[in-house]
């Protein structure tokens, strides 16, 4: 009777056990199994002690040519847990054949909604106003517009880079009767479905 190998996946950080049990079903694995990523250092190690077939990392691990090369010829794929690749070596794994994922567009909602949490929070003073209930303060200012802030409607904003994220937070300006968006870049863009310019 043979046995069916299966593909090695080395997971460089901690993941849910409901995620871990689900890669057990298919993999091999060889995963951190405490809160923190593992070091350059500690990923080479792990890698020469026992080549994957896989490799999952964060954004925050260096997956450089020392890494791909001390997998080997056993390496087949790289999965990035992140939005961006700059942190992998390109060239090396073209170079070997090796393919990448990478997780684009997966943060852009949530920091869009963050973006206009945060704008909302300091145009209308929140921290400040939560600051002084709490201490006993909030009443206490004969200022008739003490906490008031400034209002979003026919506000002039500014967006630095209008990519993914850039145009989603424009997208969610717009129910505020923004003005005017300013973007850097030099080609036009459009903020909403109809291709209403703003």
């Amino acid at each position: 009777m043979t046995s069916i190998i299966r593909p090695r996946l080395f997971i460089t950080f901690q993941m849910s056990s409901q995620f871990i049990r689900s890669l057990k079903r298919v993999f091999d694995l060889d995963y951190q199994d405490i809160p923190a990523c593992l070091s350059h250092e500690q990923i080479l190690s792990r890698i020469r002690a026992n080549p994957p077939n896989a490799i999952l990392f964060p954004a925050t691990a260096k997956i450089d040519k020392e890494v791909i090369s001390a997998a080997g010829d056993k390496l087949k794929m790289l999965a990035a847990f992140s939005v961006g690749y700059n942190h992998i070596d390109l060239k090396e794994c073209k170079k070997r054949g090796i393919p990448i994922g990478y997780t684009p567009g997966v943060l852009t909602d949530t920091t869009a909604d963050s973006a206009i949490t945060l704008l909302l929070a300091t145009s209308r003073r929140i921290a400040e106003a939560m600051r002084t209930v709490r201490n006993g303060e909030w009443g206490t200012s004969s200022d008739m517009m003490w906490m008031c802030g400034k209002p979003l409607i026919n506000s002039t904003i500014g967006i630095v880079g209008l990519g993914r994220i850039g145009l989603a937070i424009a997208r969610r300006l717009q129910p505020f009767s923004i003005q005017r968006i300013l973007y850097s870049g030099t080609r036009e863009k459009y903020f909403d479905s109809d291709n209403d310019k703003k």
